[in-house]
């Protein structure tokens, strides 16, 4: 967890940016922490909805996966970043993508659907 007293007022500051819609200036604050707190997955988590509320779907696609291999390398999956990705591949009607991800979230490792 952070614990910095000036982290947690980035994090509050980018929070109260993302809600009066200025997802260009809480991404840039949300870079800064994750540069300096990788880690954080809260941070990941913001980046994503700010990328993705900014319309830039990629970027949050990419946090959304980091935070979806994270918790698939520690064996237990996190809904969250996973209904996320679902919703954004439905939306997209970018079903290859959206079958991949329940391939890897669902499937022992290294084994494909038509291995089965």
């Amino acid at each position: 967890m952070i614990e910095e007293n000036k982290t947690l007022r980035k994090i509050d500051s980018a929070e109260n940016l993302l809600r009066q819609g200025k997802y260009r200036e809480a991404i840039i604050l949300c870079e800064e922490i994750h540069k300096a707190h990788p880690e954080e997955e809260s941070v990941l988590l913001m980046l994503s909805w700010a990328y993705y509320d900014s319309g830039d779907t990629k970027q949050a696609i990419k946090y959304l996966n980091t935070l979806l291999d994270r918790s698939l390398n520690e064996r237990f999956l996190q809904d969250l970043p996973f209904d996320e990705l679902v919703r954004i591949y439905k939306q997209e009607k970018n079903f290859q993508k959206l079958v991949g991800i329940c391939e890897k979230s669902c499937l022992p490792r290294n084994r494909k659907m038509q291995d089965f």
